[in-house]
């Protein structure tokens, strides 16, 4: 996945930023979920390395009971991933 990353230093730190961002609100019970959900959406049609890792995050995390926070924060986040997959189904498309 690394060959996936931007050259630039500038662009990968804040890839790696939005990231952290992100992973921060996986779970959370408070207003910061709907933020994460909405930075997840609009990196991950940025970035194909980091739509990749939040999938593979959210994946994993709804195997986890609760993982994902509450009823409402989960409905958000398996609508994430249903959004990053449809991104990646096309961009193999094209």
């Amino acid at each position: 996945m690394a060959a996936d990353r931007p050259e630039t230093t500038d662009a990968r730190d804040a890839e790696s930023m939005a990231l952290c961002a992100i992973r921060y609100t996986i779970g959370r019970r408070s207003y910061i979920t709907s933020d994460g959900q909405r930075w997840a959406r609009e990196w991950g049609a940025k970035s194909k390395w980091v739509r990749d890792v939040i999938r593979r995050d959210l994946r994993e995390a709804c195997d986890r009971e609760g993982a994902l926070g509450d009823q409402c924060d989960e409905a958000g986040w398996r609508n994430v991933l249903t959004d990053l997959d449809n991104i990646a189904k096309s961009d193999n498309a094209e």
